[in-house]
């Protein structure tokens, strides 16, 4: 078949206004760059966070996640936080709002549900009380470099095109959008094979009762009769959280793949605009069989489905150290720790089933901090799913509470790379894990 030569035009060159200068300017208002944002302005530097949506969370709110998971490692007798400092100040105001559950064990682990709609009020109070400038409704478009460092990031907004200049930039945007701009390195998945997305969801009128007294292994039992009766159901083990909200509950079952279990490829937007759609058609399949099947959910329906597809795994950014499985697994502790996850190696690959892959019961693994460094570039800083990880690392490190934990130390991080000549692989390690300390962080 003969390729189409793409068509092309020549962009006028222009002049551009610079809006804004700051300190610290932190692309993405998810779980990690929340806490980053926070962790730096309470540190005393200007911030400015810029955010594509019109709320800060990132997949806690735009995906309508309803659990935080990877506080805690667990035992049979024991549930014990490895992360505190940000996530658990998000929790203790969350409750002033009735926002947010006990945690709630399952298979191995446990989590925390919350309620989506209380954590945008959270995370608007905090980023407010702590003096962040925010810009929402906001896109990093290109990138401002010189040399090895990026000195600004341009931005596009209903005001039109502009640039923010910066000392130092993290980049929180989950897949890594500002480290590629730069041209960093990065590899997408493991070659190129992504973890499948999900389309989350609430349901509403759900007899909690009922559903309460099903263990996961049962629910899956229902589903699976499902598909045997005919319904092509792609996925059979799923989650499904009890919201704060009497008879609500967040469902995380559905699985997006192109024909033939071909993984979505993130960073191509026709096939993103693909699973958006599939994942929906999803949405109302498992609603159907939840109806049918599933104590509990005779008269329940679907309320709300995430403005965003759950995307899990994306480009994985080359830093001065790549986290390993091997890392997870022995639950290795390193000298320049930042911060700690017991979260299992979480895997959604070919199947209807997502596979677990444990770490040892109670015991936990830490992040260090060269992995929120990217390679060759000077005063930038990564947090969140994007940071320097391989395929399997990236499916324990990836969740919100271990998020969380990396942007509080990528905030205090930047705070110390300013009197380093913006260098931040100058600073004292040992002085940021103090200021963690200082600030409740878990370090071992």
């Amino acid at each position: 078949m003969k390729e189409v030569e793409m068509k092309k035009i020549n962009e006028p060159s222009r002049e551009i206004p610079i809006t804004n200068e700051t300190s610290v300017l932190v692309v993405g208002g998810g779980a990690a760059g929340l806490s980053a944002a926070i962790a730096a302005r309470r540190m005393g530097c200007d911030v400015t966070l810029i955010e594509k949506y019109g709320f800060l969370g990132g997949t806690l709110t735009s995906v309508t996640l309803g659990s935080f998971c990877g506080i805690f490692t667990v035992t049979e007798d024991s549930i014990k936080p490895v992360v505190k400092g940000f996530q658990e100040e998000i929790i203790e105001r969350l409750k002033m709002y009735n926002g947010v559950s006990e945690a709630k064990r399952w298979l191995k682990t446990a989590s925390v549900p919350y309620d989506t709609t209380s954590f945008k009020r959270v995370a608007d109070e905090l980023v407010e009380e702590a003096g962040v400038q925010i810009l929402y409704h906001t896109l990093a478009v290109s990138v401002i470099k010189e040399h090895n460092q990026v000195k600004g990031v341009i931005i596009e907004n209903k005001n039109g095109r502009s640039a923010i200049m910066a000392d130092v930039i993290i980049d929180a945007s989950g897949d890594g959008d500002i480290i590629s701009m730069a041209g960093g390195e990065y590899s997408v998945g493991d070659n190129g094979i992504t973890q499948f997305p999900s389309s989350m969801f609430r349901m509403v009128n759900v007899n909690t009762e009922k559903l309460s007294s099903l263990s996961r292994e049962e629910v899956t039992e229902y589903f699976q009769k499902a598909v045997n009766d005919g319904y092509p159901l792609p996925r059979v083990a799923g989650g499904i959280h009890l919201n704060p909200i009497d008879h609500v509950v967040h469902l995380n079952v559905t699985k997006v793949s192109n024909e033939g279990e071909v993984p979505i490829n993130p960073l191509d937007t026709s096939q993103l605009t693909y699973a958006e759609m599939e994942g929906r058609k999803q949405v109302f399949l498992y609603e159907r069989v939840l109806q049918k099947y599933v104590p509990g959910f005779e008269k329940a329906r679907v309320i709300d489905i995430g403005p965003s597809i759950g995307i899990r795994e994306a480009r994985l950014i080359k830093g001065d150290y790549t986290l390993t499985s091997d890392d997870v697994l022995s639950c290795r502790k390193f000298e320049d720790a930042i911060a700690c996850g017991a979260w299992p190696v979480e895997m959604h690959d070919s199947g209807n089933k997502t596979r677990w892959v444990w770490i040892e019961p109670g015991n936990f693994y830490t992040i260090p901090y060269q992995s929120l460094i990217p390679a060759r570039l000077e005063n930038v800083l990564m947090a969140g799913r994007n940071i320097s990880a391989t395929h399997e690392a990236q499916a324990s490190v990836r969740v919100s509470a271990i998020c969380m934990a990396m942007g509080q130390a990528a905030g205090i991080a930047a705070y110390l790379a300013l009197s380093q000549e913006n260098q931040v692989r100058h600073i004292s390690v040992e002085k940021l894990q103090k200021l963690l300390l200082d600030n409740n962080a878990f370090l071992p």
